[in-house]
């Protein structure tokens, strides 16, 4: 005997009833790079300058989070450019993500131009690396303007500020729970003086021969080395002041959870 396919009796699966679901646009996101240093990729590299690996590897992690990017390139190190491009990313998209020129160095013009455009809510985080982190809203300078991430350009450090304080707010923006990091403890396999001044996240890989996980630096920790960062399977997390003991437990936060 056939049966209706039309006639569903109530209950039946995959038919919870909901026939208007609340959703939200797309963020489109102003992507901006700083620097007469830079070049990109494929590009000769003359003497003083460096490949603009943040420009990629942002709009790849933009992407991940479902965002539409509206890339402007490199933006020379002047005051007026920077204006310009501040000016049209906030007449044409949701939210700012720009690296570099976040420092105060003579060449670092985001904050004041972001400070003439709207508002600087806080510059400087306790982190390494990541401290020069900013953030502000363009326009009125209220939460009613266009947020605005000022990431370092150090590639290290705009890694890590992305995925401990950039992705969380784009996540909020689109509507998203947003939930707790994610670590336990793991022992060291090193010793290593802290930092005294900042929270500090030692990239590191995992060895599980001997049953329980070990961490061991991935290579160089410095804020440009993004080949350690590449290669390590987290971040040991430690709090300002403190060494790292071998032997001693640390909390650690797995690299995987920042992937979507």
């Amino acid at each position: 005997v056939g049966r209706d396919p039309q006639r569903r009796g109530p209950g039946h699966a995959g038919e919870p009833g909901v026939c208007r679901v609340p959703v939200l646009p797309r963020l489109t996101v102003a992507l901006i790079s700083t620097g007469d240093e830079l070049v990109e990729p494929g590009e000769t590299a003359s003497p003083g300058q460096v490949y603009n690996s943040n420009r990629v590897m942002l709009q790849a992690l933009l992407e991940q989070q479902g965002c539409d990017v509206l890339d402007l390139g490199i933006i020379a190190d002047t005051a007026e450019a920077l204006h310009e491009a501040f000016t049209v990313s906030r007449d044409s998209a949701d939210l700012v993500v720009c690296t570099g020129g976040v420092s105060v160095g003579e060449e670092d013009h985001v904050r004041p131009v972001l400070e003439a455009l709207g508002g600087l809510v806080f510059h400087g985080v306790a982190m390494k690396p990541g401290k020069p982190f900013a953030f502000g809203y363009l326009d009125d300078g209220s939460p009613e303007g266009v947020p605005l991430i000022a990431l370092p350009g150090n590639p290290v450090a705009s890694l890590v500020g992305w995925q401990l304080l950039a992705r969380p707010f784009v996540q909020g923006c689109q509507g998203r729970t947003v939930g707790p990091l994610q670590q336990f403890k793991v022992r060291a396999g090193f010793s290593r003086r802290g930092n005294q001044a900042r929270r500090e996240l030692l990239r590191v890989v995992l060895d599980w021969q001997g049953g329980l996980p070990v961490a061991f630096l991935a290579g160089g920790q410095g804020s440009h080395m993004l080949r350690a960062a590449s290669q390590a399977h987290g971040y040991l997390m430690m709090a300002a002041d403190t060494d790292v003991e071998e032997g001693h437990e640390y909390p650690y936060l797995p690299a995987g959870q920042f992937v979507d």
